[in-house]
Formats: C-alpha cells, structure tokens, sequence
C-alpha cells in the first residue's frame, strides 16, 4: 500500500510540473515542451540527439530523484 502512495504522490508532481496552466489537464503542447525542455538539458554537446552516455545520466537522475521522494 505504502508504494502505491509513493506512486500517487509522485503521479501528481509530475503531472502539476507539465500541466504548467494548472487547467487540471496535459495537453499535447504542454506534454511536448516537457519532453523537449528534458531533452534540450541532457543534451550536453547540443548536437540535437542523446547519445547513450547523455540518455544514460538522464535515467540515473531521474532514478534517483524518484528514489529521495519516495522515502
């Protein structure tokens, strides 16, 4: 029950931070600029593509950031 809250909780960050005119919905503009704005920052060499050593760091951060707000 306890990971199922820790889902829930991080459901609703994740949804406020993207739902960034705060209408209860995502839209797919609001969606899109989320993805690109992550993808902008874990391109380091702003080549226009994640290699797999950016992607990589990206998945380690987002680990361990959904790791400290679970407990």
């Amino acid at each position: 029950h306890q990971g199922h809250e820790a889902t829930e909780k991080m459901s609703k960050e994740m949804f406020s931070m993207i739902d960034t005119n705060r209408d209860g919905k995502v839209t797919m503009e609001e969606y899109t600029k989320e993805k690109n704005d992550k993808f902008t920052r874990y391109d380091k060499d702003k080549d226009g593509a994640l290699t797999f050593e950016e992607h990589k760091q990206m998945a380690a951060e987002i680990h361990d950031k959904a790791e400290r707000k679970a407990s």
